[in-house]
């Protein structure tokens, strides 16, 4: 009959205070967030109302994507994992090439604390990237992103998405789709249609909506 959608206020968002927006500076990039995201997977499987039994979902663009990259390979260690599958658009997956090809460098030298070059930033760059765990994802994965983007640069997702498909999970399953001429967001009619196709099929596959009208 449809979806439960949760739009979190993560900590990095606006619109909380100075203090709640710079919670993923540094050290809280990729964790501070990521906390948030897991917290809102599981005040949604404390609601008697939603059938949870179809599974929980996790899905974003930019840094939205980045997190849902994130959530997908680098789950908490302890107990059951929080989202059955993701999707994740135009998304951070290595802070190194996003940093040193991204057309908004010095935003991302603010996030990291500093350029990922130097000493005290590097094991930073590399826990916070979802490449460095990308052979971790356990579920059934779509990716998407535009060939030309210069914000999140494409050079990084094509590496995430070979190491990723290296899972040994058993219900692993990682799905590329890029998008020639297409930046960080999809400004084509028939890019729009497709992306919004790809996600309502991987959605009815993945969280089993079974109306016995359309299902594969």
């Amino acid at each position: 009959l449809g979806y439960v959608v949760c739009v979190p206020n993560f900590r990095g968002s606006t619109g909380f205070g100075i203090a709640h927006m710079d919670a993923v500076l540094a050290d809280g990039c990729g964790s501070a967030d990521l906390m948030d995201c897991f917290a809102c997977a599981e005040y949604l499987k404390s609601m008697a109302n939603i059938d949870i039994a179809r599974g929980v979902a996790v899905a974003g663009h930019s840094w939205g994507g980045y997190l849902a990259l994130m959530a997908m390979v680098n789950p908490p260690p302890e107990g059951p994992k929080p989202f059955s599958c993701g999707i994740a658009a135009a998304a951070i997956s290595d802070w190194f090439q996003q940093q040193r090809f991204t057309e908004v460098r010095y935003y991302d030298h603010a996030i990291m604390g500093g350029w990922v070059y130097e000493e005290h930033v590097k094991e930073r760059a590399h826990s916070a990237s979802p490449v460095t765990y990308a052979s971790n994802v356990h579920a059934p994965l779509l990716v998407l992103h535009g060939e030309g983007d210069i914000d999140v640069p494409f050079v990084q997702i094509g590496p995430f998405v070979e190491a990723a498909k290296k899972s040994k999970h058993a219900g692993a399953c990682v799905t590329l789709v890029t998008y020639p001429g297409e930046g960080h967001g999809m400004s084509g009619t028939a890019a729009q249609k497709d992306v919004l196709q790809r996600i309502k099929e991987f959605l009815r596959i993945n969280l089993k909506p079974w109306d016995f009208t359309d299902n594969p």
